[in-house]
């Protein structure tokens, strides 16, 4: 084989490699996302930043404690801590949480204490795109700032630390 011949032989190989040759790989921006737990109290459904929640728990069995606002129903045992058990429905609305199959407690901790909201009903742990959180114009409550798409609907996201941080929520000794 001369010299022209080995020549044509190398552009044959580029050719068939070239051509059967995978392509570079496509640079995919990937979107940055949260996860947040989805529940309703009453009629409203909203989103909690699963960061914010340490557990999703059947209502567990209560202890109630006299003097208390009506929304503190009282203390329980948690995974062997003691922890306050809270009716986020009866805090917001005044209507206490009917509780049924669907009704869970939301577990979060304060400091060093765990304490638990109870909620009507949980949808589960979702993941949302960063970019689609949207301020709120009209809050419901003084807990939500911001909002975020779920099955076309935007709800709030209720801010479990700005609850925490409330006044209202700590004063929990009835007059």
């Amino acid at each position: 084989m001369g010299q022209a011949g080995v020549y044509g032989y190398l552009q044959w190989l580029v050719a068939q490699a070239s051509r059967n040759a995978a392509g570079m790989p496509e640079e995919h921006v990937v979107e940055q996302t949260w996860q947040g737990v989805v529940y309703r109290v009453g009629s409203q459904r909203m989103i909690t930043p699963l960061s914010q929640v340490t557990a999703i728990l059947s209502p567990p069995k209560i202890v109630r404690i006299p003097g208390v606002k009506p929304w503190v129903h009282g203390l329980s045992n948690l995974r062997g801590e003691l922890t306050a058990i809270y009716d986020l429905g009866m805090f917001l609305y005044g209507k206490p949480t009917q509780i049924s199959r669907e009704t869970v407690v939301l577990v979060t901790r304060d400091g060093g204490t765990n304490l638990a909201l109870m909620v009507d009903k949980s949808f589960g742990i979702r993941r949302f795109p960063e970019s689609g959180r949207r301020p709120l114009a009209n809050p419901p409550f003084d807990y939500c700032v911001e909002s975020a798409e779920f099955e076309a609907e935007l709800l709030p996201i209720f801010d479990l630390n700005r609850l925490l941080e409330s006044q209202r929520f700590n004063d929990v000794v009835a007059a």
